[in-house]
């Protein structure tokens, strides 16, 4: 986890400016083996639970609209929460 603490620090201020091709860039970014299997865990693997409990949940119940939170690196990559409900044809709007 050799740049862990300025890669989170580079996520933080593209955030705080709401600069979603930086957050993608740096969420992407290849790095050391460390820092890959990091973001496997901390990010792919989580992405790929939460889009399978929330489409569970749409389809317990169709009819009704539900706000949901995540956090914004779940957000960003293509294989991202988003991404994969998008995938799912999910029309998944971010405010």
């Amino acid at each position: 986890y050799k740049n862990i603490n300025l890669s989170l620090d580079n996520l933080l201020d593209a955030w705080q400016s709401g600069d979603k091709v930086k957050m993608k860039s740096i969420l992407s970014a290849e790095g050391d083996e460390e820092s890959e299997k990091f973001n496997e865990a901390l990010l792919s693997e989580r992405d790929k639970g939460m889009a399978k409990k929330i489409d569970a949940m749409l389809k317990k119940d169709g009819k009704n609209t539900y706000f949901i939170l995540v956090g914004s690196a779940h957000l960003v990559p293509e294989n991202s929460v988003t991404g994969i409900l998008k995938a799912m044809g999910y029309n998944v709007i971010e405010k």
